[in-house]
């Protein structure tokens, strides 16, 4: 017989999948049921924007963009030259003020991070010596989490040998002053990693993609000591695999950053993008709608519950 106890962690529950699913019904509700294309002067990798004027960019040329007069009217506000680094530069955006950017130095052997707290006007720059770990871990890929102003999260990952890549992970306490080393989540982590997000200092997740497992999001609840496999989609005869994107936090409809979406590419006979929200960091996830796209390099939700899409030729798609 089912205690009271265990009937209220079950209406709980069961309300939260309820306002999750409302909130991705509002999502979309305003928008067309087909994605829009924006008109954008730079193929982008990455999109923030903050409202409907105001946003961040990172374009696939490596340029880091703002505009306070919507997407159509990106400027750049600096670029790294592809002669000094190896891989692409990853960012975070965290409001109209604060942008993050790592990328690696092959000339210094150096991991290099850029901090700007003023709109870009002026840039602080953090090496972390990748001395130690040059033997084991070539340039692959970078990825920048950052739950606040204070903390966040570096994912260095070598380029994958043989269905195998390393994964280092470094951590700021200082808003990115200084960083340090972590976690080697090489043998936890298993995939390609293809993003880090930091819902809290405590909460975070990785989503990889990799077709010959089961796993394509990774939670850890207690700053990167221990990490457990997520299970957001039910798994049925027909699907084949499925690749995660790292979800989204903190934008969708309030700043609370318990309110998140993610996008998961679930590949059978046919290839569907299917969004699941929720309103508790991650706890209960509720399915959504489907997205109608061909592929997709990167996602965020503005502000005021814009859907961004971009997709692999770096055009900026709306819903």
């Amino acid at each position: 017989m089912t205690s009271k106890k265990e009937l209220k962690k079950i209406f709980k529950k069961l309300v939260c999948l309820l306002l999750a699913l409302i909130c991705a019904l509002h999502l979309v509700s305003c928008n067309s049921s087909e994605p829009r294309s924006v008109s954008c002067p730079y193929p982008l990798r990455q999109l923030t924007m903050l409202d409907e004027q105001t946003g961040w960019g990172l374009s696939l040329e490596n340029e880091i963009l703002f505009t306070t007069n919507g997407i159509e009217n990106f400027k750049t506000l600096k670029s790294y030259e592809t002669a000094s680094f190896d891989r692409f530069v990853s960012a975070a955006f965290l409001d109209s003020r604060t942008a993050y950017t790592a990328l690696f130095s092959l000339s210094d052997n150096q991991l290099i991070v850029d901090r700007t707290s003023d709109s870009g006007a002026s840039w602080q720059q953090t090496q972390i010596d990748f001395a130690d770990y040059s033997d084991f871990c070539d340039a692959g890929s970078l990825f920048l989490g950052f739950s606040d102003k204070q903390h966040g999260y570096l994912l260095c990952c070598s380029t994958p040998a043989a269905g195998l890549m390393t994964k280092l992970l470094f951590s700021t306490d200082d808003g990115g002053a200084s960083f340090s080393f972590t976690a080697d989540l090489s043998g936890t982590i298993t995939g390609y990693p293809q993003g880090i997000t930091a819902v809290s200092e405590d909460n975070l997740y990785i989503a990889v993609t990799y077709h010959g497992i089961d796993s394509y999001l990774y939670q850890s609840s207690d700053r990167a000591k221990t990490w457990a496999s997520v299970d957001i989609f039910p798994r049925t005869a027909d699907v084949n695999y499925v690749d995660g994107y790292a979800p989204v936090f903190g934008r969708t409809h309030t700043d609370d950053n318990e309110n998140g979406i993610i996008l998961l590419k679930i590949v059978g006979e046919q290839t569907a993008f299917q969004l699941f929200t929720t309103l508790d960091g991650g706890g209960h996830w509720a399915p959504g709608i489907e997205i109608p796209c061909e592929n997709l390099l990167s996602y965020s939700i503005a502000g005021d519950g814009q859907l961004y899409i971009i997709d692999a030729s770096g055009q900026v798609l709306c819903l």
